[in-house]
Formats: structure tokens, C-alpha cells, sequence
């Protein structure tokens, strides 16, 4: 699985980040979460081998995102349109980007998104249908982005021990 982190770090923002694995990992390592930076592979996409191949390959295979922040935390705004620039000029990889800031998502497209880059894919998580439906409707109703949206509602037991 591939994957790209051009920043770490988040802020906790609903009950579904209450067990939020990159908190747990970063705790056990003494760093603190709650601070974003920009990582040391923010440029990957771009970094080439001794051979000047890419060292992200498409094999076929998407390159996830952000799975240690979140593309659209506030804290990245100033790194956010170059990480843009990286996707667009890197056609050949398709980057997955996992969000549960979506109602940022309009004020966080490059200018030339229109319908949005073939390759990339924006998924939204969220906790609960009430949480999908809050977020979605605090902001404008703007027309200017398309979104897709499936929703998948799973029940299940939960056991806290």
C-alpha cells in the first residue's frame, strides 16, 4: 500500500476520532498530535531513485493521503496548493484523500478543479448519518463543487471493556 504523508498531525474534531490511531502511535513515541507539521516526504511524489524513476510507482495501486493528518486540517492551508500541484503533475497515481473535513473541501480546491482530477478520489468519513447530514449542511449551499457521496451505514455490537 502506498502512501503519502505531506503533513502529520490533527485535530480532534468528533466522537469518531475519540480512538484515533496516529494519537495512540504518536503517544507511545512522546509526540504530541495535536501539532501539525510539514514532513520531511512532503515532496515524495516528486522524489526520483539513483535510476531517475519516481519512487512512487503506480503499480496499479492508489497512494493514500494524509493517513496521518487530514488533507483539509486548517493548520496545512499554506502547503495545501502546492500538494495540489504535486497530484496534478503526477497524473499517473491515483491519490485516495480520507477526510472528516469535508464542508472544507470548496475552500480548499485548486482553481482548476472543475469537475475534479481523474485521479484523485476524496472519501468522507464519518461516525454516524447524523454527523454526515451536521456537517454537510452547516455551510452555504453553494453549487460550485460536485461531490459524490455514498454513504454506508454498518450495525454492529460494541463492546468497551
Amino acid at each position: 500500500m502506498a502512501i503519502w504523508n505531506p503533513w502529520h498531525g490533527c485535530k480532534k474534531i468528533s466522537p469518531g476520532c475519540y480512538n484515533c490511531y496516529v494519537y495512540r502511535r504518536d503517544r507511545s513515541f512522546g509526540k504530541d498530535s495535536r501539532i501539525v507539521t510539514k514532513t520531511a516526504m512532503f515532496d515524495l511524489p516528486l522524489k526520483k531513485n539513483r535510476k531517475k524513476e519516481y519512487k512512487l510507482q503506480s503499480e496499479f495501486e492508489p497512494v493514500y493521503t494524509c493517513m496521518t493528518s487530514d488533507f483539509f486540517i486548517e493548520e496545512a492551508d499554506e502547503w495545501r496548493s502546492s500538494a495540489w500541484q504535486m497530484i496534478r503533475l503526477r497524473s499517473d497515481l491515483n491519490f485516495v484523500i480520507i477526510t472528516k473535513r469535508i464542508e472544507r473541501l470548496e475552500t480548499c480546491i485548486p482553481n482548476d478543479w472543475n469537475d475534479g482530477y481523474e485521479n484523485v478520489t476524496i472519501v468522507c468519513t464519518c461516525e454516524s448519518a447524523f454527523a454526515y447530514f451536521f456537517s454537510s449542511s452547516s455551510e452555504s449551499e453553494s453549487d460550485s463543487v460536485s461531490l459524490s457521496v455514498s454513504v454506508f451505514v454498518f450495525f454492529s455490537s460494541v463492546v468497551f471493556s
